[in-house]
């Protein structure tokens, strides 16, 4: 990034030089010559203080707004964009209801808002809080309103009303246009109106009603509704049973406890505080000399779970249903208790080495290293778990890298030769290396920049392989090389290791067990990419990327090996969804529907959580108007050549996936930040006084940066899903299959498109010469898209029309999908008039 403007105090801070712990002197004195020979980059990283911050949004009067923004990098410039963005939705509220455009512009900008408060919280004032209360209150009991206007209305208030503290003082609504809206899903003739999606909206209301409104509902609320005392006997007795063993049961907690531990506590030998602080209390002096066996416990931790991957290692059933499992066993999944075994090992691990002193993680990461130097498993599982191991404490501990990266890369020059990179099957001791590689490739920025050379060597070791096992490790490793050097996000562990190894002179460890801040007094460390950053992107992109697009080109390429074209659609998929944010979108003209009259996005909001590049194609275009130019050619040849390409296609569907979708992060990494919070940092907070312990902000400043909103739908969007459209009505049910998931994936997020691309399906149905494959992917579209049923009138119209002069078929897949088409058709029912009955 060639300028990066921080809305807070920044303060340029460099890391203390790599420790390197204990190894065999041979691989020791190595590793001294090559720190002789090069001068080690530093990274700089960019440090926010949150109070600077605070102190801004305590002067905009926001509501009970999300405060954990002021944590990023990046806060004045995301203040602005949300400002803008908030003032468009408002807008687009307001015009929706004076053009009287519930469908779908009403409705989407409800959905827009409800995000928005999700996300981000009151982030406005009390005039434009109470003004949207009661606008869309109005919406919700509007008569005649159409039921899913009703219940995206609902939802949105149900947001707005949590956790604010408006009653009747403040915005005085009526009770009983509520009330028969309520009545009349529940117990009257409004069928389409799911009383359960607007109970919470209902009874949250309640609040806006005048006090004397309260005997008139009363008296309105049939006396059968009563609870009585038997009815609040029965659900006690129904209800105690699972609330007990939720109490004690400890199911799948035990590793979570001990990861609990290690980040609660400082794990280092601080009895020597004895003799420095003379203040201490007889507790803490008691606790300090106990704290002398912290340093054995996380080492028997360690010990004990390098058993436990020890006894794994004898190959063992997935699961009582399967049978032996083995290395070359590819096509077998985890099974759930393998997950979490897994999950718990790298969570132990990942808290053991951020909150250690650096004493005792050398001293544990020599035991690791001699660890993977003394063994070689058969076993996939234990595999899997040792470079699970190995990546979570060298990406918590950067400087243990190197050793281990240098160990995995001699023996893969020594067994990759020519010969076996040539073989479809690899030994047991190469399928080995060939995992720790790529679990080492997943580590920091710091490493990929201060040991590009061992990075490239490796994957292109990997990448040259045949070995699918061999090529997608290398695939990974280029995946996280170019997401980590491309992304925004935090550094604090770097700050955690300095403060440990302070001298017990200056500090006492026992008072910072489980330390909570405020927002006032936090300061949180971020890596933000830089020029050197990108240059190792571009690199990374002129080596493996754009040769791979270059080869698609051939056109005999397909025809002469299908495992290589395998092969280089799996490197252009992995390689493109990593640099994702790294390549802008084409100049393009913005879509315009004829169902709306309505903007739906802003065009001058630059969301400015991603990091944007605009790194061209070695040909000087942009690239993804170029990758999506290749890819529709390859498909093109591909269908027409008549083999069998399946696998091909499906990954090609995914590609077009990443090329218009705006979430730039794995879904995983979204996933893996929610779980932490939720398992583990919930328990480390305390609520009531609004202090966080530093891993639950971290934690939480993270789940922001990985939330990207969406943008504008152009004519190449429309280009992206005309291609997916003839994907499927492909042959091969594979690749309808997922191109119909990624399409459900898009239209959640570009509603706009939904019906753009029906003039494309529906000539399939009346077309005399369309197969039956190609028949069960128009139906199956046209029911997963709700053209038939949920869509504008001259949509339903075209759809009614080209299914009943569809062509005859007698398949019986077909005909079910034709008659589960029909039986949805008959379902639809004219909009009740009136909201209850009396």
């Amino acid at each position: 990034m060639t300028s990066f403007r921080c809305s807070v105090s920044v303060a340029q801070t460099r890391l203390k030089n790599q420790q390197t712990f204990m190894l065999h002197p041979r691989v020791l004195g190595v590793l001294l010559d090559r720190e002789d020979e090069r001068r080690v980059w530093k990274p700089s990283f960019v440090v926010v203080d949150a109070g600077v911050n605070v102190e801004r949004d305590k002067a905009r009067k926001y509501g009970r707004h999300e405060k954990k923004f002021v944590l990023l990098p990046y806060h004045e410039q995301l203040s602005n964009y949300l400002d803008d963005y908030f003032e468009h939705i408002k807008h687009g509220l307001v015009i929706s209801v004076l053009v009287n455009e519930n469908r779908p512009a009403l409705r989407n900008y409800m959905l827009a808002l409800r995000k928005f408060v999700e996300a981000n919280g009151f982030r406005f004032s009390k005039g434009d809080h109470l003004k949207l209360i009661q606008l869309l209150y109005l919406v919700m009991v509007k008569k005649d309103q159409w039921h899913d206007v009703v219940h995206y209305a609902a939802k949105a208030l149900e947001k707005l009303l949590n956790k604010c503290y408006f009653n009747h003082n403040d915005l005085v609504l009526e009770w009983e246009p509520a009330y028969d809206l309520y009545y009349g899903a529940a117990f009257g003739k409004l069928e389409n109106v799911e009383s359960n999606r607007i109970r919470t909206a209902i009874f949250r209301l309640k609040r806006f009603y005048k006090p004397s409104d309260s005997a008139k509902i009363w008296k309105r609320v049939p006396k059968q509704f009563y609870l009585t005392d038997t009815d609040t006997k029965l659900f006690v007795e129904a209800t105690i049973q699972s609330l007990l063993y939720s109490l004690y049961s400890k199911d799948g907690k035990n590793g979570d406890n001990l990861t609990l531990i290690f980040y609660i506590m400082p794990i280092l030998d601080y009895s020597e505080c004895v003799k420095y602080h003379k203040d201490l209390t007889a507790d803490e002096k008691s606790l300090c000399l106990m704290s002398a066996r912290l340093p054995l416990l996380a080492e028997l931790a360690l010990d004990r779970m390098l058993e436990v991957i020890q006894s794994l290692s004898i190959t063992s059933p997935k699961d009582s249903s399967s049978q032996l499992g083995s290395f070359k066993d590819e096509a077998t999944k985890e099974s759930v208790e393998e997950k979490v075994l897994k999950k718990g090992i790298d969570r132990c691990v990942a808290a053991l080495f951020t909150n250690t002193a650096a004493s005792i993680t050398s001293k544990m990461a020599k035991k690791v290293f001699n660890f993977m130097k003394t063994n070689q498993f058969e076993s996939q599982l234990a595999t899997d778990m040792i470079s699970s191991l190995i990546s979570q404490m060298t990406y918590a501990s950067p400087s243990f890298w190197l050793p281990f990266a240098d160990h995995v890369l001699r023996n893969l020059r020594e067994l990759l030769t020519p010969e076996v990179k040539n073989a479809e099957d690899l030994g047991t001791s190469t399928q080995w290396f060939v995992t720790l590689a790529g679990s080492l490739l997943s580590t920091t920025s710091e490493n990929y920049i201060c040991n590009k050379e061992i990075c490239f060597e490796m994957i292109k070791l990997l990448l040259d392989c045949r070995n699918k096992v061999a090529y997608s490790s290398g695939c990974n490793g280029l995946w996280y090389m170019l997401h980590m050097l491309s992304r925004i996000y935090p550094e604090n562990s770097r700050y955690v290791a300095e403060r440990l190894n302070r001298p017990l002179s200056e500090w006492v460890p026992i008072r910072e067990w489980s330390k909570v801040y405020n927002f006032r007094e936090t300061k949180m460390a971020w890596h933000v990419p830089n020029e050197k950053s990108k240059e190792l992107v571009e690199a990374l992109l002129t080596k493996f990327l754009f040769p791979t697009i270059e080869s698609l080109k051939n056109k005999d390429m397909d025809r002469e090996s299908r495992e290589s074209l395998k092969k280089a659609i799996t490197i252009l998929n992995y390689g493109f969804s990593g640099a994702a944010t790294c390549f802008a979108m084409p100049s393009s003209t913005i879509f315009t529907s004829s169902n709306t009259m309505l903007p739906w996005y802003n065009t001058n909001s630059v969301n400015p959580s991603a990091v944007q590049w605009d790194i061209r194609s070695s040909s000087g275009r942009n690239f993804r108007e170029e990758l999506v130019e290749t890819l529709e050619n390859v498909i093109e040849r591909l269908v027409s050549s008549k083999r069998e390409h399946s696998q091909v296609l499906s990954n090609i569907s995914r590609i077009l996936y990443n090329v218009i979708r705006t979430s730039r992060t794995d879904s995983n990494e979204l996933d893996i930040a929610v779980g932490e919070h939720s398992d583990i940092y919930a328990y480390l907070t305390t609520p009531i006084s609004k202090k966080w312990q530093i891993f639950v902000l971290e934690s939480q400043a993270y789940r922001n940066v990985v939330e990207s909103p969406t943008a504008l739908f152009t004519s190449f969007h429309l280009k992206v899903f005309r291609i997916l459209a003839r994907l499927t009505i492909n042959d091969y049910s594979e690749v309808r299959s997922e191109t119909l998931s990624v399409l459900a994936e898009l239209f959640k997020e570009y509603s706009i498109a939904r019906e753009s691309i029906v003039d494309d399906i529906l000539p399939v149905l009346t077309n005399p010469e369309s197969t039956k494959e190609q028949l069960k992917g128009a139906l199956g579209l046209i029911s997963q898209a709700g053209w038939a049923t949920r869509s504008t009138v001259s949509t339903k119209t075209k759809v009614w029309k080209a299914i009943i002069e569809m062509k005859v078929m007698d398949d019986p897949d077909v005909i079910e999908l034709y008659d589960d088409l029909w039986n949805d058709i008959g379902k639809i029912k004219k909009p009740a008039r009136k909201h209850y009955v009396r």
